[in-house]
């Protein structure tokens, strides 16, 4: 009789040929890793169903690409407005120590249209949306 064990952070580090400190990095973006680094080892995870485990406890976040969406008008007053800049450029830095990939849209009027933002959310396959 076979017995199912949980897979572990070891047997993702094993399948990604890295060290156990640099796939712990990579599932919880805690340090700068490379892109091809970080995709393995999401990749060796997703693969053995260890992404998929901690997702149903909901304990890690597994972003790879968001975007971020704002209306025509309030891009070009983002650089001007220090509030919207200082959150932007948090965000960008957060988002680059992560790993994760910004796509932006920027609407072609002053509102957004939900329907159009969930359409560019679709076609760059992005897991989240930030407004």
């Amino acid at each position: 009789m076979k017995i199912d064990r949980k897979t572990t952070l070891k047997d993702v580090a094993r399948e990604a040929n890295v060290s156990l400190s640099t796939a712990s990095h990579a599932i919880n973006g805690t340090a700068t890793l490379t892109t091809q680094v970080r995709e393995r080892v999401l990749e060796a995870a997703r693969a053995l169903g260890y992404l998929e485990s901690r997702r149903q406890k909901a304990t890690i976040a597994t972003l790879r690409v968001v975007l971020l969406a704002m209306t025509n008008d309030a891009a070009p007053q983002s650089d001007l407005n220090m509030v919207s800049w200082t959150m932007l450029n948090g965000f960008r830095r957060e988002c680059e120590r992560r790993g994760i990939r910004i796509v932006p849209y920027v609407s072609a009027t002053s509102r957004l249209d939900p329907v159009a933002v969930a359409a560019a959310a679709d076609a760059d396959n992005v897991d989240g949306i930030v407004i």
